[in-house]
């Protein structure tokens, strides 16, 4: 403690004489010059900000226009967000715009929806393939539960996106379908002969063998006996068709259009 004062004081009373402070330099190129050790293997370079719970950070009442540009770093997701840290949503470094805290070095919120080349989880990217949510991070697993994911991430496999009124989330529907006959063009098949001008109706009345029997069947070697009955006038002939689906079983139509084969990712952070 005594050593962390004696460095403040020097910062200090080093920033009253001169417009530029460096440390581990004596020719400072900024307000604040910072030079590490890159050369000694056994000292820790770098700049260690604030750490906070979000708990904590959601607690605090004090930041206000006149702290934009703070820098913390949050090192859990416990608490229920605030209007100021609504976007806190993943272990990370946070900057105050004066407002409201916002993650550094990304522009992605929870729950956006990517298609990639990409084969496995990348940058708090998350496949939807349908895999078990316990085998995402904490941080994962409260993200997805905040958006009304269940057990199981979506599977994305061979689907498409549509705002079509179903769960968030949620896969619903077939690429195949089946035709019912209501559904078949309104049309009917059928037909019939010229039913115009009369022509001669013949009867069969009987036959007679060599043997000069007479009988009422026809038999090989008979003769049979044909008389004119007259004409019948017009008439119809009734044309009966087969049966549009003569394969007798209804098949599926494969309605999934011509793709280009990617992947698809939830942004659920690390």
């Amino acid at each position: 403690m005594k050593r962390l004062s004696v460095l403040i004081f020097v910062i200090l009373a080093s920033a009253n004489l001169f417009a530029q402070v460096g440390i581990g330099t004596t020719d400072p190129q900024s307000t604040l010059d910072i030079n590490g050790s890159p050369s000694i293997a056994s000292e820790v370079d770098g700049l260690l900000p604030p750490r906070l719970l979000r708990s904590e950070l959601i607690a605090k009442t004090g930041y206000g226009a006149h702290q934009a540009g703070i820098i913390i770093y949050v090192s859990d997701l416990s608490g229920a967000t605030n209007t100021q840290t609504r976007k806190v949503t993943e272990v990370g470094f946070y900057y105050f715009n004066g407002n409201m805290w916002g993650k550094m070095g990304s522009n992605n919120s929870s729950g956006d929806i990517k298609s990639g080349i990409q084969l496995t989880d990348h940058d708090g990217w998350i496949r939807l393939d349908g895999r078990a949510k316990a085998t995402l991070t904490v941080t994962q697993q409260v993200q997805a539960t905040a958006l009304g994911i269940g057990p199981l991430l979506p599977n994305a496999d061979n689907a498409y996106l549509s705002q079509n009124g179903a769960a968030l989330g949620s896969v619903s529907g077939s690429n195949n379908r089946s035709i019912a006959r209501s559904q078949l063009p309104l049309f009917t098949l059928g037909g019939s002969t010229n039913t115009e001008g009369d022509h001669a109706d013949l009867d069969i009345i009987g036959s007679y063998s060599a043997g000069g029997n007479t009988d009422t069947n026809i038999n090989v070697n008979d003769w049979a006996v044909i008389r004119s009955v007259g004409t019948i006038g017009d008439h119809d002939h009734v044309i009966t068709t087969d049966n549009l689906n003569n394969t007798g079983s209804q098949q599926t139509l494969d309605i999934t259009p011509v793709s280009l084969s990617v992947n698809r990712f939830i942004y659920l952070g690390n």
